[in-house]
């Protein structure tokens, strides 16, 4: 067995030689019942890994749901871990579950993972300021304990703002298919582009939503989506080039 999940940890309760015989009996045959015997055996590493986030969620994302994201994670991270990897299963499950939490979330409130990534840091720097100078910071304070530019903090507030107003990532998109970044202040420019994302057939939206948003493989998002990987590829060419071309031709961006 890989040294980690033995010497660096064990969860409470089970002894080290009843944590190794059902990893080596799951290693050995993938089967259910071992592996939920370590789902259950992890769920304290699954709630310390909650805890990070349960003080500060978003509106409408519940307890319950982050706790499901995690869930998802640890299980992920029991069929993909191998104990010959010099990293413990602790560190590599938290990960794990860390991105599955961080997927979830930022999925439910239609943005990318970078963007919540980002809102995050910035609440818990914005909190810390809070509590220490007794007052709400300014975004001068927040940008330089961000280590930030000012200038750069802002822009991210306007993006930020634009698309959480939208309800869509405009930002993924515009970036993607190669319009100024200057076009993200225009509000015309993000309901523009997503009306012509919701006109798009099924198969083409799904692409999208895979590649752009779940950040997924041209490999991976064909495979989620039933399409062959060099299909896939194709058509989430040809639909970037057409969104382009729309968006060219209506004029809703500024160089």
């Amino acid at each position: 067995m890989g040294k980690g999940f033995i010497t660096e940890y064990v969860p409470y309760g089970v002894t080290h030689a009843e944590y190794q015989k059902t990893w080596a009996a799951f290693c050995a045959k993938r089967d259910i019942e071992s592996r939920n015997q370590l789902v259950m055996w992890n769920q304290k590493l699954l709630q310390f890994t909650v805890s990070v986030y349960a003080s500060r969620l978003p509106n409408g994302i519940r307890y319950e749901d982050v706790v499901g994201y995690a869930q998802i994670g640890l299980i992920e991270a029991l069929e993909h871990y191998d104990p010959r990897m010099e990293t413990a299963f602790s560190t590599y499950a938290v990960i794990m579950m860390r991105g599955s939490v961080e997927d979830g979330i930022s999925r439910a409130m239609g943005i990318s993972r970078r963007i919540y990534h980002r809102l995050r840091q910035e609440e818990c720097v914005r909190e810390r300021l809070r509590s220490t100078t007794g007052r709400d910071p300014t975004e001068e304070e927040i940008a330089f304990e961000m280590g930030i530019p000012l200038e750069i903090y802002t822009r991210f507030r306007r993006r930020t703002e634009t698309v959480l107003q939208d309800g869509f990532g405009a930002e993924e998109v515009i970036c993607r298919i190669g319009l100024p970044e200057a076009s993200l202040t225009k509000k015309e420019t993000a309901r523009e582009l997503r009306q012509l994302v919701e006109q798009l057939p099924d198969e083409e939206r799904a692409l999208l939503h895979h590649v752009i948003w779940k950040g997924e493989s041209i490999r991976k998002a064909g495979r989620e989506t039933g399409i062959s990987r060099y299909r896939a590829a194709s058509i989430y060419k040809k639909t970037i080039a057409d969104l382009r071309r729309q968006m060219e031709k209506k004029g809703l961006y500024s160089d």
